[in-house]
């Protein structure tokens, strides 16, 4: 049996990974269809029963490790869910010192415990002793946000709001706590020399803080499909760690010291920019190549994937469901499995054409996931990796230059520089943006169908003809047909459509007609925006032609304003007044028309109206004035009266054609 890590890595992660999104019961039937296949295998041929046999091994250990880390671990914490108790722990991360998102390593109630407390005015550092009292909610998914997939995989179980005073006292100094502060200083100071949106992704190249990228520039950078440069992954270990290498190799350093300092080196890079999955799985995959230059072999890339992936995976189950690992995790295999494979089918020798094959494969392997996991696809993504990529290792090593010799201000030429190169890339980025051709919406596509298909013409293709060259054309080809008609599908819908958006007793309405909208705040006062946001990702929305606030006008002005798609214009109740205002913005009138419709709002009330008929939503109350449909927000239940038939949930969005 060949490649043992590798088979165990993909019975492991696949066992982990379902295991993840399914409950008890369901974990337990799952387990007990592995082991009927387990049982099965014995009647296989020998050389197919053993590999088969292993995988349906690892896939069970995976579910049955993953389980008992829910049921011991995660089990007790989420029964403090709603309670009040005692947090206790260290500060290992935190966002911003107004109305923080704090990261804590500690117990509550005694509970060994990771969390994130939420806390107005933090005035803490990385490393300080916390404690307070607070209301602990369990992790939770919804429509828009999952807490569970997005958490867990970090080692996160719960949330805290505080309910009384928090003590901060000042915590030991050490390696790691000092790196992440000077982190956080490093970050300021790229922030002021490379100044606007360059210097906020400069600084999230190089420290790995992206909360300062504007929705607008994160947008931009995603369509062109080099959003990942935004976050410290593989791309940064691989630069920065090759680069210092080729440096003390030019300078004739003993091979055994140029390993140790490059090894120290990555190290010190996955604590400063915040020990994330993805970087961790790129520092253990540069550990076993620096290992290999020792010992003059060269290392096998699929094994070295699989040995990281197992490694993570045996410390935190969870990390299989996490997007940043599956992304890493795919564009590795892209970069160094698939792409060599590639090549060499095809016999591609120029430079050029080798750089596009290994794009393209990382942008096909990352795409099932960037599918099931973002708001949009980049269909350039090939190009720009391969144009802008390089622009953008050349600022990460002079950013890490200045790091290393402690941001001295002689040498804040260096991130002026960084700085020019990143805003050409986010010049570019911006441009093409606005090609609509550039980026799929995965709204606008059956998501699961497209990934089945190319899966089912792969395997038919290796299965009937045993051809790869003609498995890596039916992907090619299932990618192609996927582009086109998505295209074809966003094109050909002409009708006017409404959507409802609610979040516990907030909703929001959002009418739509192909890629343009209007937003009705019926009465969030701007806490729908980050939903609105991710709605218009979603479907392609390229025009938001206003925003209607009933309430909270000031507020929601600000909160609305910083869409990625700036509306046109906003309606504000009576009275508002906006300092500066950079959107037009009207007094808020009786009745609005738009697309064919007449749009009334009052006391909580929406009712769109087309030619006698009406749709009702409403807030705090049942107005049946509908003879389409009523949609009703009550105590964070959303009930939906469609023809007579009720239908009732939470969080959810809700989706009407009204011709």
């Amino acid at each position: 049996m060949k490649r043992k890590a590798v088979l165990a890595a993909v019975g492991f992660f696949f066992g982990a990974f379902v295991s993840f999104y399914l409950e008890f019961s369901e974990v337990i039937i799952f387990m007990l269809a592995v082991l009927l296949c387990l049982v099965l295998a014995l009647f296989l041929p020998k050389h197919k029963r053993i590999t088969c046999m292993f995988v349906a091994l690892c896939t069970l250990l995976a579910s049955a490790y993953s389980l008992t880390i829910s049921v011991g671990r995660l089990a007790p914490l989420e029964a403090l869910d709603g309670k009040t108790a005692t947090v206790k722990g260290i500060v290992t991360d935190y966002t911003s010192k107004d109305s923080s998102s704090v990261t804590i390593s500690g117990t509550v109630d005694g509970i060994p415990c990771k969390l994130i407390a939420y806390i107005n005015n933090f005035n803490g550092e990385y490393g300080d002793e916390i404690s307070f009292v607070g209301r602990i909610s369990k992790l939770s998914d919804s429509p828009f946000f999952s807490q569970r997939s997005y958490y867990l995989p970090d080692g996160i179980c719960l949330t805290a709001s505080v309910t009384e005073d928090v003590e901060i006292k000042s915590g030991k100094q050490t390696l790691s706590s000092w790196l992440m502060v000077y982190s956080q200083n490093v970050s300021s100071t790229i922030r002021s020399y490379a100044g606007g949106d360059a210097g906020d992704v400069l600084s999230a190249m190089i420290c790995g803080n992206s909360s300062y990228i504007s929705d607008s520039t994160r947008l931009a950078l995603n369509r062109t499909g080099i959003g990942h440069i935004s976050a410290v992954s593989g791309l940064h270990v691989s630069v920065i760690a090759f680069a210092l290498m080729l440096v003390l190799r030019k300078l004739r350093c003993p091979k055994v010291l140029t390993a140790i300092i490059a090894q120290s080196w990555v190290v010190a890079f996955v604590m400063f920019s915040g020990c994330r999955v993805s970087c961790i799985r790129a520092a253990i995959m540069m550990s076993v190549y620096i290992l290999s230059t020792l010992v003059n072999r060269r290392g096998d890339a699929l094994n070295t994937l699989s040995i990281a992936a197992l490694i993570i995976m045996l410390a935190n189950p969870f990390a299989a469901a996490d997007v940043s690992f599956c992304l890493s995790l795919a564009g590795t295999f892209g970069v160094s499995v698939a792409a060599p494979y590639v090549t060499k089918l095809f016999g591609a020798n120029r430079f050029l054409v080798k750089y596009f094959i290994t794009c393209t494969c990382a942008s096909v392997c990352t795409m099932p996931f960037v599918l099931l996991s973002f708001n949009e696809v980049s269909l350039i993504a090939p190009l720009a990796n391969m144009v802008l990529v390089p622009v953008c290792s050349a600022a990460i090593c002079l950013g890490m230059m200045f790091c290393v010799c402690g941001c001295a201000p002689m040498l804040s030429y260096i991130i002026l520089v960084a700085g020019k190169l990143v805003e050409v890339v986010l010049t570019v980025c911006e441009k093409l943006s606005t090609i609509k051709i550039t980026y799929l919406a995965t709204g606008l596509t059956n998501v699961y169908a497209v990934i089945a298909i190319i899966i089912v013409l792969s395997a038919a293709a290796y299965i009937f003809k045993r051809s790869p060259k003609l498995v890596v054309l039916s992907v090619v080809t299932g990618v192609c047909v996927f582009v086109c008609s998505s295209a074809f599908e966003a094109n050909a819908s002409k009708s006017v459509k409404l959507d409802v958006l609610t979040s516990g007793v907030n909703c929001c309405a959002v009418l739509r007609e192909n890629d343009e909208c209007i937003i009705i705040d019926i009465d969030s006062g701007g806490k729908m925006a980050d939903e609105c946001e991710n709605f218009i990702q979603y479907n392609g929305i390229t025009c938001v032609d206003a925003v209607v606030i009933v309430e909270n006008g000031e507020a929601a002005y600000s909160s609305y304003r910083s869409l990625s798609v700036t509306p046109s214009s906003m309606y504000l109740p009576k009275g508002s007044y906006i300092f500066s205002p950079d959107v037009d913005y009207y007094d808020l009138p009786d009745v609005i028309t738009a697309y064919g419709l007449d749009i009334s709002i009052s006391d909580n009330l929406l009712i769109i109206s087309q030619n006698g008929k009406s749709v009702a939503v409403s807030k705090d109350g049942y107005y049946n004035v509908g003879t389409v449909a009523n949609i009703c927000v009550l105590s964070g239940v959303t009930v939906v009266n469609t023809n007579e038939q009720y239908i009732y949930c939470e969080d959810a969005v809700i989706s009407l054609e009204l011709g």
